[in-house]
């Protein structure tokens, strides 16, 4: 249950990247992110560092700064992992 819960959220973290929202809600999914990424981290899970990444990397996307490919890249990384956790 939790795991589907996360993946949603993993999912709408995802669409900031494709969908215009305003920055409040993009400072959110980013905070998101980064909590998620800090605590799955202490247990050892290498891909919660690229959470913590993808976050940090939100909020510079936030105030217009981005790279196309990063963009990319970060955007369809949280799509496999929302999609994959409903599996």
């Amino acid at each position: 249950m939790i795991a589907k819960a996360l993946g949603v959220l993993d999912f709408f973290s995802a669409v900031m990247f494709l969908i215009p929202m305003p920055r409040t809600i993009i400072l959110l999914a980013a905070t998101y992110l980064i909590i998620k990424g800090l605590l799955f981290a202490i247990g050892d899970d290498f891909i919660s560092y690229f959470d913590i990444a993808i976050g940090i990397y939100l909020i510079i996307f936030s105030f217009g700064l981005s790279v196309t490919i990063l963009s990319v890249v970060s955007a369809l990384f949280l799509l496999q992992k929302g999609l994959l956790s409903f599996i």
